[in-house]
């Protein structure tokens, strides 16, 4: 059970405008959950209280005539921050949201918030970059806490990003700034780590490849990061990516005739740092999946032998059975480009369909197979004539069939098998498949009008499959 009791103490230090509005959420979540299904959730919502509406009353732009809307609209906000993130609770976020905008209000952690979750619309790429650009500065200005400055100036930089790559120097200036931010908010010792993983998560995955800032930001987080939380397993989990990220982004991702004598030295000395740190943190918590499955790309990257990358495959599907990442970073691993060959590869990948212990989107690994063969076909006449090959099709039938047995409502993937038996010719299931998949995603098709075609040439074959009438 959440304990009020438990947080009284920290709750008595809030601003005495939003007690009530924290011992309110406080109530629902316990009435919610029941016994101990959230673990540290009260805290984790006090803090997301703090700086969201405690934001709000610090240095929000208050007005009587919104701020029982905004106020409830950055409450349910903290909700789902702490883990009350469903469609109910998205739709009565909206509804506060709109109705404080309508009434005026240019809070700018509001209308970041309504920008994120569809209050004001979609925009085009340019248009979203400059209002987050400009409510990044705003919030940066405004005193607002930093993981709300982090948050905003790092969607910022990918908006920015989407127009102009890393040759838009605010790109890296919104970047900078995040980094900077996260770096204050982990320098907190009161941060729930839920907040400081995700945040941590979020910035890495943002610059990991990125020459430019990867190091850059990697510098500002590890110390906090590592002094403060040396504890939790997964510090040593963002530890380890962060110095994969590092090395790979110092090497480049250019072929081997491209990387420079310092590009190599810095690969293989992060690399190195980071098998210690994924090593550890996996001693710590060996029922997590994610450290092994960044040993695998530490194996492809220093190299280790085959033998040491099967040991972390092995303890990667040992503690998540449904590992998908783990099976593609081993498939990566088997390509003739590293270490195997295309025989290697699809043994793997059809060892993933026949096990009766992996499951989740492990089966896909043999459809990934054959299409990084195709891949490498130069001639599009002989891509044609490789999906139409009875061995490829046997392959790629087995390993939608053993997917959707296990993953029925996944329907998502229903237009990548219809593709694939139209392209080896099996024109009834394409048609079958056709039935079940979602509408609308025809672009995957070469668009709506070549859908049709695909659909009339597939009844027509069915068809003259028939034998006559008599």
């Amino acid at each position: 059970m959440i304990r009020a009791a438990s947080v009284v103490n920290d709750t008595l230090t809030m601003p005495k405008e939003f007690r009530a509005l924290f011992g309110a959420l406080l109530a629902a979540a316990a009435t919610a959950f029941g016994a101990d299904s959230k673990p540290g959730y009260a805290a984790r919502l006090q803090w997301n209280i703090n700086t969201t509406v405690g934001d709000y009353e610090r240095c929000g732009h208050k007005d009587p005539k919104w701020d029982a809307d905004a106020k409830k609209a950055l409450g349910i906000f903290a909700e789902m921050l702490s883990g009350q993130n469903s469609d109910v609770k998205l739709e009565e976020f909206r509804k506060a949201a709109r109705s404080a905008i309508d009434l005026g209000c240019d809070d700018p952690l509001l209308r970041y918030l309504a920008f994120r979750h569809g209050v004001l619309g979609a925009q085009n790429a340019a248009a979203l970059g400059k209002n987050l650009s400009e409510l990044a500065d705003a919030l940066a200005a405004g005193g607002y806490s930093p993981i709300r400055v982090f948050y905003v100036s790092d969607r910022a930089a990918r908006a920015l990003f989407n127009t102009g790559g890393e040759n838009n120097p605010n790109v890296h200036r919104y970047r900078k700034r995040a980094a900077q931010a996260l770096a204050e908010t982990l320098r907190d010792k009161k941060t729930p780590f839920d907040e400081v993983y995700i945040a941590c998560h979020e910035m890495i995955a943002e610059v990991q490849y990125s020459p430019a800032d990867m190091g850059p930001v990697w510098d500002q987080v590890e110390k906090p990061l590592v002094e403060n939380w040396p504890d939790q397993p997964l510090t040593y989990n963002l530890k380890g990516w962060a110095l994969i990220s590092k090395g790979w982004a110092a090497r480049g991702y250019g072929y081997a005739d491209t990387v420079t004598e310092t590009g190599w030295k810095t690969l293989k000395e992060d690399l190195t740092l980071a098998q210690a740190a994924l090593e550890k943190g996996w001693r710590m918590d060996t029922n997590d999946s994610r450290m092994p499955c960044q040993m695998l790309t530490v194996a492809l990257g220093l190299p280790l032998e085959r033998g040491e990358m099967e040991k972390w495959f092995g303890r990667a599907m040992a503690a998540n059975t449904n590992c998908y990442e783990a099976g593609s970073a081993k498939l990566e691993f088997l390509k003739p480009k590293w270490f195997g060959s295309d025989e290697v590869m699809l043994a793997f990948g059809r060892e993933c369909v026949a096990s009766k212990k992996w499951g989740g989107h492990v089966p896909l690994i043999l459809l990934d197979a054959r299409r990084d063969i195709a891949s490498r076909i130069q001639d599009t006449n002989q891509v044609s004539a490789y999906w139409n090959r009875a061995d490829v099709w046997r392959d790629l039938h087995r390993s939608f069939e053993k997917f959707f047995a296990l993953n029925p409502d996944e329907i998502g993937w229903r237009h990548d098998y219809a593709k694939a038996a139209y392209d080896a010719g099996q024109w009834k299931l394409f048609l079958d498949q056709c039935k079940l998949m979602r509408a609308g995603n025809y672009e995957f098709f070469g668009g709506l009008g070549n859908f049709q075609k695909m659909k009339e040439e597939a009844q027509r074959r069915v068809s003259e499959e028939r034998p006559a009438a008599k």
